[in-house]
C-alpha cells in the first residue's frame, strides 16, 4: 500500500499509477487515496513532535538504483530582461504653432493606434505549454512566441510579466536561460530584432533592464512520503548496488525537520524507520561523495530537508473553521475598541467646536464624555458576552455550513449592534443642549443603555428608543413600505379591561399614553411615507389608501376601523386635502370616536362631509345653529356630539332623539351631561327615545339649570314655564318618563302656588319614585295629584309617605299602578284618617 500511496502522490512509476486506475468505470479515474494520505500525514505531524532526534542527527535513504535528475547535480542560471516598446517620435516640418499642435494631435492618435496594435499582437503570441517537472508531473508554463524555431532560448521564452500599456510605451519581462554575463550584446540585438519583426511597425524596441536571478539551489521536492532510517547499512542495502551503482541520501535531521519514528508500527522494527511528510524540500548540502559497500560504489548525497510544515492534522482541520472564526472575533473586538475611541474623540471635537463658537465650555461636556466612555466599557462587555457562546461551541459545529454562516453573521452583527448602540447614545447626548445630564433623569438615555445588543439589529430601533414608542412599524415607514401594519401600537389606552391590559402587558405603550413629542415623531415618520397604499390588520383585513396623503375621499368600513381607532385617526390626520369621509363600523363606540377625532378629524380643516352629514364642516367650524340628527346613525351622532361644544354660542336647536338603530346609552349620557353644560344658547333640546338609564339621564338633567335659554325639552313647550316656577297647575300627562324625571326637580319652584299636578300616563315605573317623591314633599299648596297609569307598583307607599304631610291635599289618583288589594286598603284607611281621598 505504501507503494500505491507514493504512486498516487508522485505520478510515478507509470505501472504503479496504472494500478490505481478504476477499470470498472467508463472514465477510468485514478484513486488518489486523498483521505487515507491525509490521515497518514496527520499522524506523521503529531508523532514528529514526540520523536527523539538520532544521536548523530543523521538519517539515510536508499534510492534503489535511481539516477538523480540534473537539479541535484548543478545549479541553473537565469536572467530577467525588461523590454520596452516606445511610440515613434513626432514628425517635424511644420512652420507655425497651430500646425505643430494639429500635427502633434494627429500623431498622438496615430501612435496610440500603433501601440494598441502592438499590444494586441504580443497578447496573441502568448502560449501555454506543459513542462515536466518530475517524472509524470507537469505544470503549465506561459511563454511568448517571438521568433521561429531558433534559437530555442528565444523561441519559447517564459514570460514573467505580461505586456502592460502605458501612455507612450509598452513593457513586458522575459526569462532568459543564461546568466546576465552570458547574455551579451549579440543576444540582445537578436532579441530586439525579433521583437521588432513581431510587432511589424516603426515602434522603437529597447532593453530597459537585465537582472540576474540567484542560482544557489540544488535539489528538489519529494512529492511522496519519504522513508528514512537511522541505519546507514540498511540504507546501503536499499541503495541499488545490485544495479551496479547505488545512491543514498544522508539527511541532517533537526528538531523540526525530523519526521516521525514509526519503529513501533513497522513490520520491520530493526530498520528503525523515520517517515517524512509529502512535499518535503530536499536541498543538496555540501559535496557529493562516493563510499563503498560490499565492494560496490555508493554515491552519498548530503541533504538538508525542510519538511512540509503547512500540512495540518485531522484535529487541526476539524478546528480550522473555529480557529479562523475566533481569530475574526478577536479582530472584531479590536475594531470595536478602535471605533469606540473614534466616537469619543468625535464627541470631544464636537464640544471643542461648541466652545469655539460660543466662547465658553459646554456645561454638559464632562458628564457627556464620562457617560459615553462608560457606555464604551459596557458595550465591550456586552459584545464579549454576545460572542462568548462561540468559544464554548464544539469545533464540529463550525464544520456545518449552516452553523458556520450563522456564527460569522452573529459575530459581525454583534459588533455592528454595539456600534449602533454607541452611536445612538452619543448622538442623543449631543442633542442635549441645556439642563442636567444624568442617566437617572433621562428616560431616552436609560432606554438606550438598557437595551440589549440583539435589539439593535431591529430596523427602526433608533426611533423606537428615542421616542419610547414600541411596536410601531418604524422600519417599514422609514423604508417607505406600501403597507402599514396595525398592531398593539394602535390600541387605545382609554379602552378598558383586556384591551388596555393586553397593550401594556406586552411592553407596548398605548397610543393614549403618548406625549406630544412621541405623537409628533410618529406622525413625522408616517407622513413622509409617500408610498403608503394599504393599512393592514391581522387575518388579511385591509383598508385601501389610494392617492396616499393627497386623498380627497376615503371610505373605510368594517371592524378594523373600530379595532384600531387610534391608528386610523393618526393616519387620517395626515390627509390634509380630505373633503369626504365615510367611517362605519357597528362597534364604533364613544371612546373609539374620541380617538379618531382627537387624533385626526378635528384637525383636518378641509373635511366637509362625514358619513353623509353635509353640514359637518359647519359643526367643526362652530357656526352651526341647528343640529337635527333624529334617525341618524351612531356613526354620525357620536362624532358630532364630540364637536358640538364648538357651537356653544350659536347652537339653538339640538335634536339627538333616538331611533330603532340609533339609541345612545349610559356611556354617552355621562359625556353629554358635560358637553350640554356649555351650550348656553340652546333653546330646543330633544333627547327622547334613547337608553341613558335613570342615573345617566339624571346626570344630564342635573346640567339643565345651566341652560338659561332652554325653552323646549323633548318636545314639551311647558318646560320653560315649569323652570320659571310660580304655576298653580302643571299638566304633564303623557309627556314621557324622561321628561317627568327631568322636570320633577323643577316642581319646588312652584311650591307655594302649585295646586294641581298631573303626571299621569307616563309609565315611569317603580324605579322612578326615588327621583320624583322627594320633590313632592315641599308642595305645600297642592290639592290634587294625578299619578294614574305609571306602573308604580309597591312604590306607591313611598309616594304616600312623601305627600301625607301636605295639609291642603285632598285627592290623589293612583289607579293603574298595579297596587295589591291589601296595600290599597292600608293606604285608603290611612288617607281617610287624614281626610285625603286616595283613588286606587
Amino acid at each position: 500500500m505504501f507503494t500505491l500511496y507514493n504512486a498516487a502522490l508522485r505520478g510515478f512509476p507509470l505501472d504503479a499509477v496504472e494500478c490505481l486506475r478504476d477499470t470498472g468505470t467508463a472514465s477510468g479515474g485514478i484513486n488518489k487515496y486523498e483521505t487515507t494520505i491525509f490521515a497518514i500525514s496527520s499522524g506523521i505531524t503529531k508523532l514528529s513532535k514526540v520523536t527523539a532526534i538520532p544521536l548523530d542527527r543523521k538519517l539515510y535513504r536508499g534510492l534503489g538504483g535511481m539516477v538523480l535528475p540534473d537539479q541535484f547535480w548543478r545549479t541553473f542560471s537565469e536572467c530577467q530582461v525588461t523590454i520596452k516598446i516606445s511610440a515613434p517620435p513626432t514628425k517635424g516640418g511644420q512652420h507655425n504653432n497651430a500646425d505643430l499642435e494639429k500635427s502633434a494631435t494627429e500623431h498622438s492618435k496615430e501612435a496610440d493606434k500603433v501601440l494598441e496594435g502592438a499590444k494586441s499582437i504580443l497578447e496573441n503570441s502568448l502560449k501555454t505549454k506543459k513542462q515536466k517537472i518530475l517524472f509524470s508531473k507537469e505544470m503549465d508554463v506561459e511563454y511568448l512566441e517571438i521568433s521561429g524555431s531558433d534559437p530555442a532560448w528565444m523561441y519559447e521564452a517564459p514570460i514573467l510579466s505580461k505586456p502592460k500599456r502605458e501612455p507612450t510605451y509598452i513593457t513586458f519581462r522575459l526569462s532568459i536561460p543564461m546568466t546576465s554575463g552570458d547574455f551579451n550584446k549579440d543576444h540582445q540585438d537578436m532579441l530586439i530584432s525579433a521583437v521588432e519583426n513581431k510587432v511589424a511597425s516603426d515602434l522603437k524596441v529597447t532593453i530597459e533592464n537585465i537582472s540576474q536571478k540567484p542560482a544557489d539551489f540544488r535539489g528538489g521536492v519529494e512529492f511522496g512520503l519519504m522513508s528514512t532510517t537511522t541505519s546507514k547499512e540498511t540504507a546501503f542495502t536499499y541503495s541499488g548496488t545490485d544495479k551496479k551503482r547505488g545512491t543514498i541520501f544522508e539527511v541532517y535531521a533537526g528538531r523540526v525537520d525530523i519526521g516521525a519514528s514509526i519503529k513501533f508500527l513497522s513490520q520491520y522494527p530493526g530498520e528503525d524507520e523515520f517517515l517524512m511528510q509529502p512535499l518535503s524540500c530536499l536541498e543538496v548540502f555540501g559535496d557529493l561523495r562516493v563510499e563503498y559497500f560490499k565492494d560496490c560504489e555508493v554515491l552519498v548525497v548530503p541533504l538538508r530537508v525542510n519538511v512540509n510544515l503547512k500540512g495540518v492534522t485531522v484535529e487541526e482541520l476539524k478546528e480550522r473553521r473555529k480557529g479562523l472564526h475566533l481569530a475574526m472575533v478577536k479582530n472584531l473586538r479590536e475594531e470595536l475598541s478602535n471605533d469606540a475611541q473614534d466616537r469619543i474623540y468625535a464627541l470631544t471635537q464636537f464640544f471643542e467646536k461648541e466652545k469655539e463658537s460660543s466662547g465658553t465650555a459646554h456645561p454638559l461636556e464632562q458628564n457627556a464624555i464620562r457617560m459615553v466612555s462608560e457606555l464604551v466599557i459596557q458595550i465591550t462587555q456586552e459584545f464579549n458576552a454576545y460572542v462568548s457562546k462561540h468559544e464554548e461551541t464544539d469545533a464540529a459545529d463550525f464544520n456545518k455550513d449552516v452553523n458556520y454562516k450563522q456564527f460569522i453573521s452573529s459575530a459581525i452583527e454583534g459588533k455592528l449592534f454595539a456600534l449602533t448602540k454607541l452611536k445612538i447614545f452619543a448622538e442623543t447626548v449631543q442633542e442635549k443642549k441645556e439642563g442636567h445630564l444624568h442617566l437617572e433623569g433621562n428616560e431616552v438615555l436609560k432606554r438606550i443603555k438598557d437595551q440589549d445588543l440583539h435589539g439593535f439589529g431591529k430596523a427602526g430601533v433608533e426611533s423606537e428608543l428615542k421616542t419610547g414608542v414600541r411596536g410601531f412599524p418604524w422600519a417599514d415607514m422609514e423604508n417607505k413600505q406600501h403597507i402599514l401594519k396595525l398592531g398593539e401600537w394602535g390600541w387605545l389606552a382609554e379602552r378598558a379591561g383586556a384591551v388596555a391590559q393586553n397593550a401594556t402587558g406586552s411592553g407596548v405603550q398605548p397610543m393614549g399614553k403618548w406625549d406630544a413629542t412621541q405623537r409628533n415623531k410618529v406622525k413625522e415618520t408616517l407622513f413622509k411615507n409617500d408610498k403608503l397604499s394599504e393599512i393592514c390588520a391581522d387575518e388579511g383585513r385591509k383598508l385601501r389608501f389610494e392617492n396616499n396623503w393627497n386623498a380627497r375621499e376615503i371610505a373605510w368600513e368594517g371592524d378594523i376601523v373600530s379595532q384600531f381607532p387610534g391608528a386610523i385617526g393618526l393616519v387620517l390626520s395626515g390627509c390634509t386635502q380630505l373633503n369626504k369621509l365615510v367611517l362605519k363600523s357597528p362597534k364604533l363606540d364613544l371612546p373609539s370616536w374620541k380617538a379618531i377625532m382627537s387624533g385626526a378629524l378635528e384637525g383636518v380643516s378641509t373635511l366637509t362631509s362625514l358619513n353623509g352629514l353635509d353640514f359637518y364642516g359647519e359643526v367643526r367650524a362652530g357656526t352651526r345653529e341647528r343640529i337635527e340628527l333624529h334617525a341618524r346613525g351612531r356613526d354620525v351622532v357620536l362624532p358630532v356630539a364630540l364637536l358640538m361644544g364648538r357651537c356653544a354660542g350659536v347652537l339653538t336647536t339640538l335634536n339627538l332623539r333616538g331611533s330603532k338603530d340609533n339609541r345612545l346609552g349610559k356611556e354617552e349620557a355621562d359625556f353629554l351631561a358635560k358637553e350640554l353644560a356649555c351650550l348656553t344658547a340652546l333653546t330646543d333640546l330633544d333627547l327622547r327615545d334613547n337608553e341613558f338609564s335613570d342615573p345617566g339621564w339624571m346626570n344630564i338633567a342635573a346640567e339643565f339649570h345651566k341652560l338659561g335659554a332652554l325653552a323646549k325639552l323633548n318636545g314639551c313647550k311647558e318646560y320653560e314655564a315649569v323652570r320659571r316656577g310660580g304655576l298653580d297647575k302643571v299638566q304633564l300627562s303623557g309627556v314621557g318618563r324622561d321628561l317627568v324625571l327631568a322636570m320633577a326637580p323643577l316642581l319646588p319652584r312652584s311650591a307655594s302656588t302649585l295646586k294641581n299636578l298631573d303626571l299621569s300616563k307616563n309609565l315611569v315605573g317603580p324605579s322612578a319614585v326615588q327621583y320624583i317623591a322627594p320633590h313632592l314633599v315641599g308642595l305645600s299648596k297642592l290639592v290634587t295629584l294625578n299619578l294614574i297609569c305609571n306602573g308604580l307598583g309597591g312604590k306607591v307607599r313611598d309616594v304616600y309617605t312623601s305627600i301625607v304631610g301636605i295639609r291642603t291635599l285632598q285627592d290623589v289618583h293612583l289607579s293603574g299602578n298595579g297596587v295589591g288589594p291589601d296595600e290599597k286598603l292600608q293606604i285608603v284607611l290611612a288617607a281617610e284618617a287624614r281626610h285625603i281621598k286616595f283613588w286606587c
